[in-house]
């Protein structure tokens, strides 16, 4: 950029007046006062000149060759969100492998000019590397608000270009969506999928979702990064989140993150409470300290206890504010206010839409919690609330891609992972495993003669059923249709007979009942062992299945243990 006249004018004044003053540092006034005042107005004047000029300069767009308009993307915001956005890439992907093991998932970004998407996953994939913005497809879909779903039969050279010049059948499809980051397109998320008869609804609305969460990941990291901490504290709490797994309980991450804030400002008591906000009671979901009053899973009424205090006056409280409201909780030490046997902060966090967290911090000794120390508090647990966010959202995603939409039951893709998963452990620790196939008998009947809203409150009721008669370490599962499966751990067939027995006993004297028209039901259920009968998975399963169709040729109704001469 060219200088103007009138600041390289400024510019060498000030340079000769730094050069005088490194010759002469003892000049006497009043030349000395004039050299130091133009320094001092070139050095102003070059802070003005860098913020109305080269400030912009450096702002400015970057054109791309394609003649689009630009100003509504943006490069996506490396070094310091982008290994933690590995991370949480990671996660969204393994959320997309359980919908269906089919689906391809990828994330592409703006990295250095908006010409370019370039591919994140370093491993080989179906997708090309880099995709240029030229692509009237991609283009439309990174000005788009929601899910697009693209069709490679209505693609010519556009499709070749997003995954290279193959052989295409012309059933093949991908979903896409924005990623955004402050309101701006920074990249896409696209999922492929080899034929478009494994597409369905509840995919587009993950799809959507997934984008959306990668969105907020992206503006919360980016706002961490310009949190008023220092260094230290910023490494620690980037690598507390990225060892964090989202699935861990949410105790779990109380504890872990409350030790972490107890490294930087000590506390004698810390105890995290959940409220919603339309109750009047409040638990203790997290304590740690010596003080037995608060446990565990203790209830306490908002308007009565210091616990209750931030949800109660919509916010943060401290000593001052305390002892209006609990004037006896900080007792004078007898030397005046300056003096105090305890000290409090306590701060209010809100996680989606209903749910309120109160975190107090107590310090026994006689010095109080400091502005500085209660504004490092506050950055810290602004950061819980994210994290407390980010996990809430994920687990409603990862539940709507692993559960039965019907049923609330783990469903079919799930539930072979997590089978395979207990096969494992089971070989680990030597253990038996022992798998119930159940089928309704003649379920066909209520749909044909009740319809199928009729059909589907018997599946809700039968899967509720068999959900309260196992274990929590159980899995339950809707295995297709009126088929459901469960895997009992750690059990062999003389312990799960009872269990099975119970369930379709259960079933059989259940009252059928809606819309006034009443209807009995029985179930068949079929047993095989792991390792009894077959250390192979799918030959368990087919075990199990076999035991209930003899089961069911002989009336239903009953529960049957396979036999390697069935």
């Amino acid at each position: 950029m060219k200088l103007s006249i009138k600041t390289g004018i400024i510019y060498s004044l000030s340079c000769l007046a730094v050069l005088l003053l490194v010759l002469y540092p003892s000049l006497d006034a009043p030349y000395g006062h004039i050299l130091r005042i133009l320094v001092i107005f070139g050095v102003a004047w070059l802070i003005y000149f860098y913020f109305t000029s080269l400030g912009q300069f450096n702002n400015t767009k970057v054109d791309s060759s394609n003649g689009n308009d630009t100003s509504q993307y943006a490069i996506f915001p490396k070094p310091h969100v982008d290994e933690l956005f590995q991370e949480i890439q990671s996660m969204v992907f393994s959320i997309v492998q359980s919908l269906n093991d089919s689906y391809q998932p990828e994330v592409f970004l703006f990295e250095d000019q908006f010409d370019t998407l370039v591919r994140q996953k370093d491993s080989k994939s179906i997708f090309s590397d880099t995709i240029l913005t030229n692509n009237l497809l991609i283009n439309t879909i990174l000005t788009s608000t929601g899910p697009q779903t693209i069709y490679q039969k209505d693609c010519g050279a556009e499709w070749d270009e997003i995954f290279g010049d193959k052989t295409w059948r012309g059933s093949e499809c991908f979903l896409a969506n924005p990623i955004r980051f402050n309101d701006k397109s920074i990249g896409l998320f696209i999922i492929y999928i080899d034929h478009f008869n494994a597409l369905d609804n509840k995919s587009l609305i993950i799809t959507s979702q997934l984008s959306s969460l990668l969105t907020k990941n992206l503006e919360n990291l980016d706002s961490l990064d310009h949190q008023a901490l220092g260094n230290y504290k910023k490494e620690s709490i980037l690598t507390f989140i990225s060892n964090l797994n989202f699935q861990d309980a949410e105790t779990d991450i109380y504890r872990q993150f409350s030790s972490l804030v107890n490294k930087f400002v000590p506390s004698d008591q810390i105890i995290i409470s959940s409220a919603t906000s339309f109750f009047t009671q409040g638990v203790i979901m997290w304590s740690k300290g010596d003080d037995p009053n608060y446990i565990e899973g203790k209830k306490f009424n908002l308007n009565e206890s210091l616990l209750g205090l931030p949800m109660m006056v919509n916010g943060g409280i401290n000593d001052d504010i305390l002892l209006k409201k609990f004037p006896t909780f900080i007792p004078a030490s007898g030397d005046g206010d300056s003096m105090i046997n305890h000290s409090v902060v306590g701060l209010l966090l809100k996680i989606g839409e209903e749910k309120l967290i109160s975190v107090i911090l107590e310090r026994k000794s006689k010095r109080k919690f400091s502005l500085k120390e209660r504004d490092s508090i506050k950055s810290f647990f602004q950061i819980l609330s994210t994290i407390m966010n980010w996990q809430q959202e994920y687990q409603q995603i990862y539940l709507n891609a692993t559960q039965d939409g019907l049923t609330g039951l783990l469903n079919h893709k799930t539930f072979m992972d997590r089978f395979d998963e207990e096969i494992q452990r089971a070989k680990r620790f030597n253990h038996d495993l022992v798998m119930l196939m159940f089928d309704l008998d003649k379920f066909k009947r209520i749909n044909d003669t009740l319809g199928h809203p009729y059909g589907d409150y018997v599946i809700q009721t039968v899967s509720q059923i068999l959900k309260d008669n196992v274990r929590l370490i159980d899995a339950v599962a809707r295995y297709g249709g009126e088929e459901f499966v469960i895997i009992l751990v750690n059990t062999n067939i003389d312990m799960a007979m009872p269990v099975a027995t119970r369930i379709v006993q259960n079933i059989a004297e259940y009252p059928f009942s809606m819309d006034e028209k009443d209807v009995k039901m029985t179930i068949s259920c079929g047993m095989s062992e792991y390792p009894t009968h077959s250390e192979n998975i799918r030959e368990v399963i087919d075990y199990a299945d076999q035991a209930m169709y003899s089961g069911k040729k002989l009336g239903g109704n009953s529960v049957t243990v396979f036999e390697s001469n069935n």
